[in-house]
């Protein structure tokens, strides 16, 4: 494992120094900036803040993260036929207290969108360039950390991006259907009961997730239990004949 991580660790692979706080910096700083200039497209080049080579965007995941967005700032107004002022925080006679809670929540949650945009780009740099995020010694304790404060999260650092971004629709959904129907309180209560059961299950499921990074599970597992029987066969001294037999368990 330590030669794994040396091997492909950024610190190896990657200009610059200390590479978990340009990981940290990435995501709190270079990425919400990068994303106010150009939403969705801004995570990739904000990935380009640690270093990576001759990288590519992936589109589907710019296309997910963009559209996002765009719900996020469109769907109160129609819902309401575009009747409704477009901030969050001018009320006026056509919105409703349950529609001006549920716009503010799109909004307030864009951020979480904008870094679960950035992790899945940086999920696909690092498995083109055969690089591990930073922090991997501590992979699951990581993955259920980010699982904790971003949906999805831990998936996306695992290199798993379909659960990731299932997490990511499934908790939103369920956390803005809850404050829209904050006046039918059993319903919005269901919903935050069901929320919080995703959300401990995605926690746990992040920790003991194994990572899809092909080059790093071919290092780790690479004669994993594997049983090697060997025989050899010679001439001694004085000439007599000796015959060697050996068995090896790889674990």
């Amino acid at each position: 494992m330590e030669n794994t991580l040396r091997r492909y660790g950024m610190k190896s692979q990657m200009p610059g120094d200390d590479p978990e706080k340009r990981y940290i910096e990435g995501i709190c700083v270079i990425n919400p900036g990068a994303n106010a200039c150009l939403p969705g497209y801004g995570a990739f080049m904000a990935t380009q803040y640690l270093g990576f080579r001759d990288s590519a965007p992936d589109t589907a995941g710019i296309a997910l993260g963009a559209s996002s967005i765009t719900a996020q700032l469109l769907l109160p107004s129609l819902m309401t036929g575009f009747s409704i002022h477009f901030f969050p925080w001018v009320k006026d006679s056509d919105k409703s207290e349950s529609m001006r809670n549920f716009q503010g929540f799109l909004w307030m949650t864009i951020p979480f969108t904008v870094t679960a945009t950035y992790l899945d780009q940086l999920a696909v740099q690092f498995s083109k360039a055969e690089v591990l995020p930073p922090f991997f010694a501590d992979k699951d304790v990581m993955a259920a950390f980010l699982s904790g404060i971003i949906p999805g999260g831990g998936f996306f650092y695992k290199g798993r991006r379909i659960a990731g971004w299932s997490f990511y629709f499934s908790e939103m959904m369920l956390a803005g259907y809850g404050v829209y129907s904050a006046d039918h309180g059993r319903r919005s209560a269901a919903a935050f009961a069901a929320l919080g059961a995703i959300k401990l299950f995605e926690i746990v499921d992040a920790f003991i997730t194994r990572p899809s990074y092909s080059f790093y599970m071919r290092e780790v597992e690479r004669g994993s239990g594997d049983v090697t029987l060997s025989a050899g066969f010679g001439i001694g001294n004085p000439r007599e004949p000796v015959v060697s037999l050996g068995a090896a368990l790889t674990l």
